[in-house]
């Protein structure tokens, strides 16, 4: 990164930049910073982009999340997919990151997402030096929009890390990524996983504490799924502080910290913060089959800490499953080989002529969870939490680690007996099988597979072997 950080509107940019400028971004337009920040108008602006931008099809709309991140987690059998004549999904499910048609995208999400880090750190200098009353709930609300930057920040530091650097587990002290927390930033240098884990987790702590004012005392924003998620009317997204589920709130934060922790092997941390966050238990339940058959809710959303939305999501999918080309199941009965007729996640998978089709984003055009489900983008679920709780528990408490993976699959329809394991390898395995029906189509397989060094379960007489492929290759620009 031997560039310059410079200043940009993220919602002007296009799908892949230069590798030769993109740390060199001209301002989207030419309002100044100084302008900019003068209303409290401004600051929504540059948070809404950054959601915004965040959501597009490029990194979570589409491609870190049911795309191409979970074509590498083998979720597809791409015998099927013939696109346009476009390989990059063929090919990246033969995990070829220099194919021509692939190593735009593994360019574009690094390329992108430090831009949309340096957006989160002008926001987040220019709040904290804010005057409070430009904004209509003063302190509460400027703390709150600092806290939302810095949790972003370390959120998108977190994947870029997991993309690009191997497993802690693997590689704690190797340098891979730069932590880039000033605009602009000059030649920003790699550090060590470990020091980037800790500047994710001292983040995340910040940002924590700085949104427990405003969530804690407005809790109705996001203890009800109807007031987290449920966007009445198009207008209601512009109620700034209102619909927290769309938010990196306070509670969402809890849980990316028990991600964080668990991913760096600190199973006591991830523990704690788990545990935390089922104390709101009866704020984020599970949906029932009725809610996904009739309601036509296909996210199942009633369990979703921080979503994205994008309103053409259901477009995105639509131009990947059309004509003759289709993204199937490896092995639907590998999915669900016990409880087949009663796990009513299957109900994300649509059966035709002996093939199943992913339903999840497809467009839903009745019932009523359908014009939301067919928006949103689910980030962090509850159901998250209590894999971590089983998977943490299970040395020192098998009994209790079994309850809690079983207090999923019973939620979400499951009747049979778990299997009895000895090993924590073979528990894990357990916690595996269920945790590829739930996570379908929100990115999260790949990283679970990386963070214990396992191989993907692909078709159903072939595993994928990752080895050196669960990291993604820096790109050139990065040398520039």
């Amino acid at each position: 990164m031997k560039n310059i950080l410079k200043y940009s509107w993220i919602l002007g940019f296009g799908i892949f930049v230069s590798c030769s400028n993109w740390l060199n971004v001209e301002p989207f337009d030419q309002v100044s910073e100084e302008q900019q920040y003068s209303k409290a108008e401004g600051f929504y602006n540059q948070l809404n982009g950054i959601y915004k931008t965040m959501a597009k099809k490029e990194l979570y709309g589409k491609e870190l999340t049911w795309g191409l991140l979970d074509v590498f987690a083998q979720y597809y059998d791409m015998g099927n997919y013939s696109h346009c004549g476009n390989n990059a999904y063929t090919n990246g499910a033969d995990l070829e990151y220099e194919d021509s048609f692939v190593k735009p995208y593994i360019v574009n999400f690094w390329e992108t997402m430090y831009n949309v880090i340096a957006n989160c750190n002008n926001l987040i200098q220019n709040t904290m030096i804010a005057d409070t009353m430009l904004f209509p709930l003063r302190e509460k609300e400027r703390r709150c929009i600092e806290g939302e930057a810095r949790a972003l920040r370390a959120m998108l530091h977190f994947d870029l890390l997991r993309m690009y650097a191997p497993a802690p587990q693997v590689d704690s002290t190797g340098k891979y990524i730069a932590y880039v927390d000033y605009f602009p930033t000059h030649v920003p240098l790699d550090i060590p996983t470990n020091q980037v884990l800790e500047k994710i987790q001292d983040d995340l702590l910040e940002a924590h504490s700085l949104t427990a004012d405003f969530d804690t005392l407005y809790k109705s924003y996001i203890s009800n799924v109807r007031t987290r998620l449920e966007l009445s009317r198009a207008g209601d997204v512009d109620r700034f502080m209102q619909f927290r589920g769309y938010r990196l709130n306070h509670y969402a934060i809890k849980a990316l910290l028990a991600r964080v922790a668990l991913y760096r092997g600190d199973n006591n941390t991830a523990l704690q913060w788990a545990t935390d966050v089922l104390k709101y238990y009866k704020w984020f339940s599970f949906d029932n089959e009725f809610q996904i058959k009739r309601n036509h809710n296909m996210k199942l959303y009633s369990d979703v800490m921080f979503a994205l939305y994008n309103n053409n999501t259901a477009i995105y999918e639509s131009e990947e499953n059309t004509g003759n080309s289709y993204m199937v199941a490896w092995d639907y009965n590998i999915l669900f080989d016990t409880d087949a007729d009663r796990d009513f996640r299957r109900w994300q998978w649509k059966e035709d002529d002996g093939e199943y089709f992913p339903q999840k984003y497809k467009k839903q055009d009745d019932g009523s969870c359908a014009d939301v489900s067919n928006i949103m983008i689910p980030m962090i679920r509850f159901s998250e939490m209590c894999y971590i709780l089983a998977e943490c528990y299970y040395e020192t408490d098998t009994e209790k680690a079994e309850q809690w993976l079983n207090y999923i699959r019973q939620n979400r329809g499951c009747r049979s007996s778990l299997p009895s394991t000895t090993t924590q390898k073979d528990f894990n395995n357990l916690i595996l099988k269920d945790f590829r029906r739930e996570f379908y189509g929100e990115g999260q397989l790949f990283f679970f597979y990386k963070r214990l060094g396992l191989n993907a379960i692909g078709s159903a007489s072939t595993n994928v072997e990752y080895g050196s492929k669960f990291t993604f290759p820096i790109p050139e620009s990065n040398d520039i």
